[in-house]
């Protein structure tokens, strides 16, 4: 006989290649001028003159080295940082990345956050201090949406900013 006191949860996840791709452009992004930097730092040993074709290559290795290091990392990610939707509440990670479960009617404030490449809501409880960053780029971000309106209703904060995000698409 089933428990009427349990609920069904829906899990989701977020798009992995969405979130390596934009991770990589920033990762490169950040790196090409650090490591440039560091061999220039480098190079007033050498009798060749900066750049050389050695660090080059170095540059090359590290920027493949970091596209091949980030793959396991986001994998990671997006498999233990997951979003879910009950009857009683959501969940969804911190600031910090700790799972949280708030109920519906927790929720004080939805904000949208702006990262290019990464755009969030943040979401205000009276639960705790930490917002929760509820990622926009899920795999089944409509569905979601949907699951929100069932369970929350259609006049609840979250669906609000969902719905909008979702008929903007």
């Amino acid at each position: 006989m089933e428990n009427p006191t349990l609920t069904e949860v829906h899990t989701y996840r977020i798009a992995f290649w969405r979130m390596y791709f934009a991770a990589l452009v920033y990762g490169q992004a950040f790196y090409t001028p650090l490591i440039w930097a560091v061999l220039y730092l480098l190079s007033p040993g050498s009798p060749k003159p900066f750049p050389f074709t050695e660090f080059a290559i170095l540059y090359i290795f590290g920027s493949l080295l970091l596209a091949v290091v980030l793959v396991p990392a986001f994998w990671v990610y997006v498999h233990i940082l997951v979003v879910r939707v009950s009857a009683d509440g959501f969940t969804c990670s911190n600031g910090f990345g700790k799972l949280r479960t708030v109920p519906w009617g927790a929720v004080t404030r939805v904000k949208a956050l702006h990262i290019p490449g990464f755009p969030y809501l943040l979401v205000t409880t009276d639960r705790s201090r930490l917002k929760l960053w509820f990622p926009l780029f899920l795999r089944d971000l409509p569905e979601f949406a949907d699951k929100v309106e069932q369970l929350a209703g259609a006049d609840h904060m979250l669906y609000q900013a969902l719905w909008q995000r979702v008929e903007g698409k």
